[in-house]
């Protein structure tokens, strides 16, 4: 109840706070369809296909429902759309399976194509080309209505999915040429860190944020506050992950 009175948004009260479809439970979803994905064997190009039509087809599902509550409960998990109107989030369900898996399923055919490929730079290369190709298709689909595509990101359609990932095969690219041309360096190392303990920074930057709420509300802060609070933030879930890095080697953590 606490947290819904600090929210002051009058749509929401604590059972909509509670059942806001955020993230983790899109990632638990998507890694039980992951791991079947994997048990099956399925090729990757079939992967890659699916991610596509995943991708263009979500915006006609989206809302659909049975009438059976315990089952359109569920369906809000795959294809929810709920709008709610607050100031921090325009959807209840942030994240559903349709279109959100698509980065999972493009993330494992990239995986997968890099790992069973003899020349890497040959295939981050190609990757950028088709990346940028992507993004051309994105901005001439999205050109004449921007808002329909990219709608409220959490729900975005066929042309803000596709620049989307446009982007992160572009970007991969980009940070293989950087990596490639550039000396090993500090900044390179925190980074290189960072992604290692990714999933202890998230946690641990996320219960930091929520229970800020608290002092500093929503949307409330001056500019000079909202940078400082990421400077701490980001200082606090660095030291955080070396800490769990460290009972990790004495053995107290498990990896």
């Amino acid at each position: 109840m606490d947290i819904a009175k600090t929210f002051q948004i009058e749509p929401l009260n604590a059972y909509t706070i509670l059942t806001i479809v955020d993230i983790l439970q899109f990632a638990g979803i998507a890694l039980m369809i992951m791991a079947i994905i994997q048990a099956l064997n399925i090729n990757k190009y079939l992967v890659l296909l699916s991610a596509f039509v995943m991708s263009m087809i979500s915006p006609f599902l989206w809302g659909i429902k049975l009438d059976l509550p315990i089952i359109d409960q569920l369906l809000e998990l795959i294809w929810g759309d709920q709008p709610i109107e607050c100031s921090f989030i325009a959807n209840k369900i942030a994240f559903p399976v349709f279109p959100w898996l698509t980065f999972p399923l493009l993330g494992m055919f990239l995986g997968e194509t890099v790992k069973n490929s003899n020349d890497s730079n040959r295939i981050f290369k190609h990757f950028g080309i088709a990346g940028i190709l992507v993004i051309l298709l994105s901005v001439a689909i999205s050109y004449q209505n921007f808002a329909y595509h990219f709608n409220d990101y959490y729900h975005s359609r066929q042309g803000g999915m596709l620049f989307m990932c446009g982007f992160v095969l572009f970007w991969l690219y980009l940070n293989t040429l950087i990596l490639d041309n550039l000396p090993e360096n500090r900044l390179f190392k925190l980074l290189f860190k960072w992604s290692k303990g990714v999933t202890n920074i998230y946690f641990v930057q996320w219960i930091i944020i929520i229970w800020s709420i608290a002092f500093f509300g929503i949307n409330s802060s001056s500019f000079a506050t909202t940078v400082l609070l990421i400077l701490v933030f980001t200082v606090v879930s660095h030291y955080t992950n070396e800490c769990i890095i460290y009972l990790q080697k004495k053995g107290f953590v498990k990896r």
